[in-house]
């Protein structure tokens, strides 16, 4: 991982890294993360945070006459997009449970026949909230 920039904008705390995977044939992504989570002790932006960083943004689309193609490029924005992290080596399902994630990265490891019974799939993949996106290694 490597911090390319920094920026304080919008009265949060935001860095762009760019991510190497060394198990994927270093396959590299450029994220940008939202730090002011990593030491909050909620699991994410809380709902007035999230509603204060929706409206900040909105203001940079105002040249934007109509509002669905104004809520579209919102929904496109990096920023309204950053990754919430935590410290953490992984975040379990039971952590998880009740986050809104619309994209849901799923590290299996190394995963048998045998290890791949109905209470793991229920356990681990049934219990996600209506992602838009499920991406599993």
């Amino acid at each position: 991982m490597k911090v390319s920039r920094r920026i304080d904008l919008y009265g949060f705390h935001f860095a762009t890294l760019l991510l190497k995977f060394p198990d994927y044939d270093n396959y590299e992504l450029e994220a940008t993360v939202l730090l002011d989570t990593l030491t909050s002790e909620a699991p994410a932006l809380t709902h007035d945070q999230q509603e204060q960083l929706f409206r900040q943004i909105e203001e940079d689309y105002q040249d934007i006459p109509l509002k669905a193609d104004r809520m579209k490029a919102i929904r496109q924005d990096p920023y309204f997009n950053a990754l919430q992290v935590k410290f953490a080596y992984a975040v379990t399902c039971h952590k998880a449970q009740g986050g809104q994630w619309s994209h849901v990265y799923v590290d299996q490891g190394y995963m048998t026949d045998d290890m791949l019974t109905p209470d793991y799939i229920h356990g681990s993949i049934l219990h996600l909230h209506e992602p838009q996106r499920c991406y599993i290694w």
